[in-house]
């Protein structure tokens, strides 16, 4: 098959990016045909990228304005679709399917909308484009079955097929992951709103003043817009034991040191540091949103998930309590660790490249 993906920042270092790339190359290494056509960027790729998989920008530059760029991008789009004829286009998110649906009959390939957000997020072109995709794309992907669910409740008359397929961790699944390990709680991320990095840093205030927590420090990996706020409440604060680590390409390493995963994230999809996180053998600790944790983290098994319907201040509590149980108990939080791992299989990348060509193949033909 020739297989197009359509992406708007591919040169950045995000989940979504990182996903693309690992299905792309297993796509390309069974003998498909890939390229990942990025709509902005610097026409590299943050993530290991196999030398078949061929990378393609239509405006570069970065933080593009696609109100203001539409027309110019949606113009490079259809010429080099016209010239590479694919049989099939994946929209990485569900507004791009704006750029590709209109012109698939046309040219003669078909179109799968890849949702990554949490369907009742309104985010930018996000509401119509599901909309758009509901009524005219082929197939939507959805990275849970909750938003599956949401899909079909608020798009009753959808004309586009819907699956669930999860997103594959990058790693591969070895008890050596959990050996050298270190009294670190790790949290991996853009430096964004959404991913409440400034939440964790309010727990983390009342670990420190426990007496549990001796010995222990929060390690923040991941750049963004909002460092420098971050590091403001960081020294508001006072904490002495709390780093903004900075973006790391070798995240694996800072994995393997940690013993404890935590999120406080205000919304994801099916965030793939969690799933990361599982491969190192890492129990998690986290806030219960939407879509995301209750698909990853079994309560009290593999790790705790916190309950947030008292309001943010008495979740943000309850939530570092958990930490502390976790840190001061290390007989439970090995063991939790350890049925992480084992977990952690269900995202393995052949088994979901697996369902991904399957799906593209029915798709085809």
């Amino acid at each position: 098959m020739k297989i197009a993906f359509l992406i708007q920042d591919f040169s950045r270092g995000a989940g979504s990016e990182r996903v693309t790339s690992l299905i792309a190359n297993g796509l390309v290494r069974r003998g498909h045909e890939v390229c990942i056509i990025s709509i902005s960027g610097d026409n590299t790729s943050f993530y290991p990228l196999d030398e078949s998989v061929t990378l393609r920008t239509l405006v570069p530059g970065g933080g593009l304005d696609n109100k203001r760029y539409f027309l110019k991008a949606y113009a490079h789009l259809g010429r080099l679709l016209r010239q590479m004829r694919p049989d099939v286009v994946v929209n990485v998110f569900a507004a791009l399917g704006i750029y590709t649906i209109p012109n698939a009959r046309r040219i003669g390939y078909r179109t799968v909308s890849w949702e990554h957000f949490n369907y009742k997020v309104q985010v930018g072109m996000n509401p119509l484009g599901r909309k758009f995709a509901a009524r005219h794309a082929d197939q939507i992907v959805t990275l849970t079955e909750t938003d599956k669910g949401y899909y079909l409740e608020d798009n009753p008359s959808m004309r586009a097929g819907i699956c669930s397929i999860f997103n594959p961790s990058p790693y591969q699944v070895s008890e050596s992951q959990r050996l050298d390990k270190k009294p670190v709680v790790l949290s991996v991320g853009r430096l964004t709103e959404q991913k409440g990095f400034d939440r964790l840093l309010r727990a983390w205030a009342h670990v420190e003043r426990d007496e549990r927590s001796a010995g222990w420090e929060l390690r923040i990996v991941g750049e963004g817009e909002e460092r420098e706020a971050l590091a403001a409440e960081l020294e508001e604060l006072a904490l002495e034991r709390a780093y903004l680590a900075g973006a790391r390409k070798d995240v694996d390493a800072v994995y393997r040191q940690a013993r404890i995963y935590a999120s406080t994230a205000r919304f994801e999809g099916l965030p793939m540091t969690m799933i990361e996180a599982q491969s190192f053998g890492l129990p998690i600790v986290s806030l219960d949103y939407d879509t995301g944790p209750r698909d990853i983290i079994t309560n009290g098994v593999d790790g705790i998930l916190v309950e947030q319907d008292a309001g943010e201040d008495d979740a943000i509590a309850r939530f570092a309590e958990a930490l502390l149980r976790c840190m001061s108990s290390p007989e439970s939080t090995a063991a939790m660790g350890q049925v992480a791992l084992e977990s952690s299989r269900r995202f393995e990348s052949e088994r979901l490249v697996d369902q991904w060509e399957g799906l593209l193949s029915r798709l085809v033909g």
